[in-house]
């Protein structure tokens, strides 16, 4: 009888401190570059993930509510525009045929009567015109003010994106993945033991 020891022996150090969460692999079997082979749990890279899943998910709910709001508001200032534009055309009307009832009151040829009616419908038509106007110009703001704000919030949304693929990043992390082809031979701790990487060799892999 013979003892057979590897040659070669790899230690595989703990990532992160945490806790030893659960081993994917029994001492004894064979590993392959890349497969995951325990995973660490770390509670405050969890929390910041999280969080910033949470904050991202906020960030994308109020581009989509900006998008839906800026269609309606588009639509809103199309209409109110298209309505001022046809106010316009009636004031216009009534403001060339004021003109011409006041030219011909001066001269005496028609009845104040006349007059004052042409004066009153010029009134009116010049006060829907100037009401209709200020809210297409209120509308457009609007659309102006929510363009705005969506590109503000689209920005802010990349920032937040960035941050929860980083949080991502650091608690993909935690997986602890061989470095090497071999067989394990040795694990050093048992889930639920304190680890961090001052441990070097929390699992060991024969390669030889």
């Amino acid at each position: 009888p013979g003892a057979i020891r590897a040659r070669h022996v790899v230690a595989v150090p703990a990532p992160v401190e945490g806790l030893l969460e659960q081993y994917m692999v029994q001492p004894g079997q064979e590993v392959f570059e890349g497969q995951l082979l325990a995973r660490i749990h770390n509670e405050g890279l969890e929390a910041a993930r999280q969080a910033a899943q949470a904050d991202l998910e906020r960030v994308e709910g109020r581009v989509r509510a900006l998008e839906s709001a800026l269609i309606a508001a588009r639509l809103e200032a199309s209409r109110a525009r298209a309505e001022a534009e046809r106010v316009r055309d009636d004031y216009e009307r009534a403001a060339k045929n004021f003109e011409r009832q006041q030219f011909l009151f001066n001269e005496g040829a028609i009845a104040r009567m006349v007059f004052e009616k042409a004066r009153k419908a010029f009134e009116a038509a010049r006060q829907q015109y100037e009401a209709v106007e200020n809210l297409a110009g209120l509308a457009e703001d609007r659309v102006a003010s929510l363009t705005k704000e969506l590109d503000n919030t689209r920005q802010q949304l990349e920032k937040t994106r960035a941050a929860f693929e980083e949080a991502q990043q650091k608690v993909a992390a935690t997986e602890v993945h061989s470095p090497v082809n071999g067989i394990l031979l040795a694990r050093t701790r048992q889930p639920g033991d304190p680890v961090g990487p001052q441990l070097t060799d929390l699992l060991q892999i024969a390669v030889d």
